[in-house]
């Protein structure tokens, strides 16, 4: 079986690296080298690499869940957590190998409850369930000549989500700039959300940090309904349907406050046009026993 895939959720899209077959520790010292990142930025280049949002590499951990997704931007950084990249993976271990229909990962910092359901018949796709967030409050953001109140919240990775409608080209001249607003160590993702005319549908648009604007961002997704809720516009157990450049997802709040998000996972062609660079040199996995 070949190690490296391609998944997208919703066109935000990943390369999967499956290296359930490698030891565990030797595996995560390479991922911590400073020559990961220049792989991770060769393989997401879509000139010259394969082209992606982002690596995943899937490992098996000596823990429960023994499953850990690890996942890394675009530019080579690491990133705390992934929703529509947690949903990749659900897809690919249940596709190719043989999970059932419910099972337990942990992606990146956070395990994560995977479902195979049918929430709208004749459509299945994956619910992950995730721990409750972090709302942290609310910061005035002065940006482009304009005046922004931006919720911060943390699912796992940090989110300043904005209650507004702005235009795509807006967002992409000044997404980075909000992006970097609390400085180089405290990069957050945007989303900036505005309702429909439908009851619980949302429009949103996204920067993610270390991707810039991507079709789609899950965690993003669970962060404005965590907003949403918050200000009273919904309740728990709501089901909301939130709609990207990329498509749309589901997702509510159970009784508890954890964060469901619904929706599809889908393999790509992969067509790398140089190394895949889908495993660590022999020399760093080989087996120290």
């Amino acid at each position: 079986m070949k190690s490296a895939f391609k998944y997208h959720g919703l066109g935000n899209d990943f390369v999967l690296l499956d290296w359930m077959d490698q030891p565990y520790r030797e595996a995560s010292t390479y991922l911590e080298t400073s020559s990961w990142a220049t792989e991770v930025q060769e393989l997401c280049d879509r000139e010259h690499g394969i082209g992606a949002d982002g690596v995943i590499v899937i490992l098996k951990a000596p823990k429960n869940p023994a499953i850990r997704s690890l996942i890394y931007n675009s530019d080579g950084s690491y990133a705390s957590f992934c929703g529509n990249g947690a949903r990749c993976v659900a897809a690919y271990l249940h596709q190719h190998a043989n999970f059932p229909a419910s099972f337990k990962i942990m992606a990146s910092t956070r395990i994560v409850d995977c479902h195979y359901e049918e929430l709208v018949p004749g459509q299945p796709g994956i619910t992950t369930l995730t721990p409750p967030a972090d709302y942290l409050g609310l910061e005035t953001l002065n940006v482009g000549g304009q005046q922004f109140q931006a919720h911060k919240v943390d699912v796992g990775n940090p989110h300043l989500v904005i209650l507004q409608r702005v235009k795509l080209e807006w967002l992409k001249k000044y997404g980075k700039e909000l992006e970097y607003y609390f400085g180089r160590e405290q990069r957050h993702n945007i989303e900036f959300i505005w309702p429909t005319k439908q009851a619980f549908h949302y429009t949103m648009l996204v920067h993610e940090r270390g991707a810039g604007i991507t079709q789609a961002c899950g965690s993003g997704a669970m962060a404005a309904t965590v907003v949403l809720e918050k200000l009273g516009l919904i309740k728990p157990m709501d089901k909301t349907t939130i709609h990207m450049l990329g498509g749309s997802v589901i997702t509510w709040l159970n009784s508890n406050h954890e964060i469901a998000l619904h929706g599809d996972a889908q393999p790509m062609p992969l067509a790398a046009k140089h190394r895949t660079n889908d495993k660590p040199p022999h020399s760093v996995v080989k087996s120290t026993a």
